[in-house]
């Protein structure tokens, strides 16, 4: 009877270290987001150079929108996106619209 108390407590203990675990990582990507989408001009501009761009969308980089709209004013149109990890993580690929007419 006491090993299964034991027994329990353990997991219970596992559990919660691993919410807190869950939790603190889940609050550094919003941080991170948020840093990112508050510094969203520079990082499109420093970005969007070139005649293809690839891009990985995850919790902690810009949002989806943010990454198509800015490109598509800076004159970009995203040509192919794929999922990775499950959906976890995105790669976004841009190719520079043709100015000739």
């Amino acid at each position: 009877m006491g090993f299964l108390i034991v027994l329990v407590l353990l997991v219970v203990a596992g559990a919660l270290v691993a919410g807190v675990i869950g939790a603190a990582s889940s609050g550094g990507d919003v941080r991170r987001r948020a840093t990112a989408v508050a510094d969203a001009p520079a990082i499109l501009d420093r970005t969007f150079t070139g005649d293809t761009v690839t891009v990985h969308v995850h919790a902690s980089t810009l949002p989806w929108e943010m990454w198509v709209t800015g490109g598509r004013d800076r004159g970009y149109d995203l040509h192919q996106q794929s999922d990775q990890l499950g959906g976890a993580v995105q790669t976004l690929i841009f190719t520079r619209r043709s100015t000739t007419p």
